[in-house]
């Protein structure tokens, strides 16, 4: 199963990790034991599509991203929205997930990759923009793949269907979370969300 193959991951990564962290980038530490977290044999199957029409927000809850919650407790801002685009509908579950990937994150493959994950298991919670959850761009998905995805495959992986690329709209076509710009400044395709950090809830 997919779920046990990332757990293993994890624990291999954990190794690999302490030699590949990056200046620039504080190493995580994950908030439980790998052994803790549950098995969810149809983890995979769970992604939502970014083009559902349920993904509007209006009348669902925005949550403050808890301290615990280690892979996106330092991704920028500070409120999320649930259900996530993997259906996780509490913070106890997405905890639990997305811990998962600290490992990865900690071998710095690439700079984006704590933008990419969070972007799917905590979607930025926007004053102004309830139509929809922004997901990650294609282009931000596939900089972070091309980058981690070799590490992946030293220890015979692959990249998970959960996140396959393809799902996501491109940057000039929709609005999403881009890569990264050298400003380092959280910015996203469309004219009006120039005004983003303004609309944030805090």
């Amino acid at each position: 199963m997919l779920f046990l193959r990332l757990l293993l991951i994890v624990r291999l990564l954990l190794w690999f990790s302490s030699s590949a962290i990056g200046p620039g980038l504080s190493r995580l530490q994950p908030h439980m034991p790998v052994d803790e977290l549950p098995d969810t044999s149809n983890w995979e199957s769970s992604v939502m599509p970014y083009t559902n029409e349920a993904n509007s927000y209006a009348y669902w809850n925005c949550h403050t991203i808890p301290p615990n919650m280690t892979l996106c407790k330092s991704v920028g801002y500070s409120r999320m929205v649930l259900p996530n685009f993997l259906q996780h509908e509490s913070i106890r579950e997405v905890i639990q997930q997305a811990n998962v990937w600290v490992a990865l994150v900690n071998t710095d493959c690439h700079p984006d990759i704590q933008r990419f994950l969070c972007s799917l298991y905590a979607p930025v919670c926007l004053k102004s923009h309830q139509e929809a959850k922004i997901p990650p761009c294609w282009e931000l998905c596939e900089q972070v793949r091309n980058a981690c995805l070799p590490r992946m495959r030293l220890f015979g992986f692959d990249w998970p269907k959960i996140v396959q690329c393809e799902q996501f709209p491109r940057l000039a076509e929709s609005m999403c979370i881009p890569p990264q710009e050298e400003t380092g400044k959280f910015q996203l395709y469309h004219e009006q969300l120039c005004l983003l950090h303004s609309y944030i809830f805090q």
